[in-house]
């Protein structure tokens, strides 16, 4: 995803997006990734298989190309420094953390808002998918 697409979207909304994206961050690659098993004997197998690739993925470049800065870097900007993985939602895995993956403020923006308008906690304990506590 170019840094364009974070740029124009910052000049509609200059709030930001709930993904943490910034024009100052650079360029973004994404990635989806199917596995498929016939037995759920081998669920764990191929689950862990599945987060063995991902782990091997984004360590690649930075051990193979250590002193290679991302696309449209900008000197100084700290978000480049570590490799931070955005996760979307509707392709994630079970074990992956997407909300915290949306950076720090994002995350704990969230948790206000949830914190505001269900107190008491109603929703998180009656429904499935990526928690907030």
């Amino acid at each position: 995803m170019p840094y364009s697409i974070a740029a124009a979207s910052a000049q509609v909304n200059p709030a930001g997006n709930l993904l943490g994206l910034s024009a100052d961050s650079g360029d973004h690659m994404w990635m989806a990734m199917t596995i498929g098993w016939v037995l759920s004997d081998n669920d764990a197998e191929a689950a862990q298989q599945a987060t063995d690739i991902i782990s091997n993925i984004a360590a690649y470049p930075k051990v193979t190309y250590p002193d290679v800065k991302n696309s449209n870097y900008k000197a100084g900007n700290l978000l480049q420094e570590e490799y931070s993985p955005t996760v979307f939602m509707n392709d994630a895995s079970a074990d992956q953390k997407v909300l915290q993956g949306y950076g720090d403020a994002t995350y704990q923006r969230l948790k206000a808002i949830q914190n505001e308008v269900d107190p008491i906690g109603f929703f998180p304990t009656r429904t499935g998918g990526f928690k907030l506590t």
